[in-house]
């Protein structure tokens, strides 16, 4: 789930061994959720990050909230967010619209590659790049 970052993936990411709550709800299966994912991959790629709530991404220190646009405005490395999922996007694809995420739900799918339009309603973006150039780790 999210509240600590581990540098590894658990062994028993979508049995039914665990059991935590988060949000006020009760989740039985192992992994990650949508905000632990996307803070273990920025983690994981050498950034300081601590662990985020869903929503609150865009106010990491050089993230900048943008409205999301008919056409591409993320990059890779920028993050699509609501106030109930976030995802990491990983690719543009211009010819159709979209953008191509690497997002979870601590289901035993594990990480889901999706296919999220440029104007996915009750989105916004969060470009990364001045997290990225002050959050790197040493």
């Amino acid at each position: 789930g999210h509240g600590t970052i581990s540098e590894g993936a658990e062994s028993n990411w979508g049995s039914g061994r665990c059991f935590t709550n988060a949000n006020g709800q009760a989740y039985t299966l192992c992994g990650l959720d949508c905000s632990g994912f996307v803070t273990w991959a920025i983690y994981n790629g050498g950034y300081n990050i601590t662990p985020l709530t869903t929503g609150s991404f865009q106010n990491l220190p050089g993230a900048e909230h943008v409205t999301l646009q008919d056409s591409a405005i993320l990059e890779p490395g920028d993050l699509l967010e609501s106030n109930s999922h976030v995802a990491l996007v990983i690719g543009v694809d211009e010819d159709n619209n979209e953008y191509i995420c690497a997002e979870a739900s601590g289901r035993t799918t594990g990480v889901l590659f999706t296919r999220r339009a440029f104007t996915r309603s009750g989105y916004w973006g969060v470009k990364m790049d001045g997290f990225y150039n002050t959050q790197a780790r040493s």
